[in-house]
């Protein structure tokens, strides 16, 4: 394993992975942010490889809206007004601005984020196939096959 920034480039060389697994990463970067990672991800995966990330879609939305999931009414008090724009362009974020810490080990971690650049993204498949479509073929979009987060399985052309 290895860290790597909060911004791309890493330090692998061209073409370096044939698959690449990110579990509830995009789920938190601003579009911006969360496309420069895709390019990223496509310099650093082998034609042909393979990427698989998730990321919140419908059931995420649904489940916060109706304040039926653990996030908070906060986030669903600031994601309500953003489903109309959700909708039409299939991405929307919410950033994090302040949080509330329950464990104090917890504290020095995220003292270095910087909140404006961290929340919550919601990103809906036509815009996976939409925009993602640039940098990957689009193989799959599992709409949450674990109750939660949709899987998205991509793969690089050469």
């Amino acid at each position: 394993f290895h860290t790597i920034g909060a911004e791309p480039p890493t330090r692998f060389e061209d073409a370096s992975f044939d698959a690449v697994y990110a579990y509830s990463v995009f789920s938190h970067l601003p579009e911006p942010l969360h496309l420069a990672w895709l390019a990223e991800l496509r310099r650093i995966t082998r034609p042909g490889g393979v990427v698989v990330l998730t990321v919140p879609g419908r059931r995420v939305v649904e489940e916060i809206v109706t304040e039926r999931a653990l996030a908070g009414t906060r986030t669903a008090a600031r994601l309500r007004p953003l489903v109309a724009t959700l909708e039409s362009a299939g991405f929307a974020f919410v950033p994090y601005e302040k949080l509330t810490l329950t464990h104090g080990e917890n504290t020095s971690f995220f003292e270095a984020w910087d909140l404006d650049r961290y929340g919550d993204a919601f990103i809906l498949e036509p815009y996976v196939r939409r925009r993602w479509s640039e940098f990957f073929e689009v193989v799959a979009h599992l709409e949450a096959p674990e109750e939660w987060q949709d899987y998205v399985v991509l793969r690089r052309r050469p």
